[in-house]
């Protein structure tokens, strides 16, 4: 179970990063632009 939770953890974690990183490219790419 322990296990399990680490695996869950680690996913929302990195699900969670990736759409933080998302949304600062998406920012920077808006200021690029103008």
């Amino acid at each position: 179970m322990s296990n399990f939770m680490k695996i869950v953890v680690t996913f929302v974690v990195a699900a969670l990063t990736s759409a933080a990183v998302n949304v600062l490219l998406i920012k920077l790419n808006k200021r690029n632009d103008k």
